[in-house]
């Protein structure tokens, strides 16, 4: 009799903790998909922008001896371009220090412009969710800081900024969604 009892109190209790978490555990689940979708948006940006830099320095320590060489910066905007009608995210190349090497460098819009703010001050890196058409999107900026003396063969206008400092950001634009 005791044991059941305490075999009814439980089965209630377990009753009562499902009906009480069931619709808890359903919000958290797709709260939880949506941020596994965050994290795999965030990996491509980290992908991504592991290639781009290494090409860019890759090009840079390769190819470019003097002002005449074909700049690594042009180089990577043309692969960007490509990677992009491929069909997959969207990468720019802006400038950070108020002296671009292009107008087409130029931050567009109040997320790169805010992002060139934090970069400026330090961070490494900044990020935002954006909803777009209805579809949310990682807009993320990484620093570009003059690494070698060759970056100033190509950019004469970066020479009097601090090696290391930011001069540039590459700015990316990745769908959110369970594909990514």
């Amino acid at each position: 009799m005791i044991q059941k009892k305490c075999n009814l109190l439980l089965c209630g209790s377990l009753i009562m903790v499902g009906i009480a978490t069931f619709p808890l555990t359903s919000a958290n689940a797709a709260d939880t998909q949506k941020d596994l979708a965050l994290e795999r948006a965030r990996k491509t940006v980290t992908l991504l922008n592991d290639i781009y830099v290494n090409v860019v320095v890759l090009i840079t320590k390769a190819y470019v001896e003097d002002e005449d060489s074909y700049p690594a910066g042009r180089a990577a905007k043309l692969l960007f371009k490509a990677v992009k009608k491929a069909g997959h995210p969207e990468t720019r190349l802006i400038d950070t220090s108020g002296k671009p090497y292009s107008s087409t460098n130029v931050a567009k819009d109040p997320f790169e412009k805010e992002a060139i703010t934090k970069l400026l001050a330090g961070a490494g890196r900044y990020e935002k969710v954006e909803i777009n058409g209805g579809n949310r999107m990682l807009r993320a900026a990484t620093a570009v800081p003059i690494v070698s003396p060759k970056c100033v063969i190509c950019h004469p206008n970066y020479s009097e900024i601090e090696k290391g400092k930011p001069v540039g950001a590459l700015v990316y634009s990745v769908p959110i969604d369970k594909d990514n």
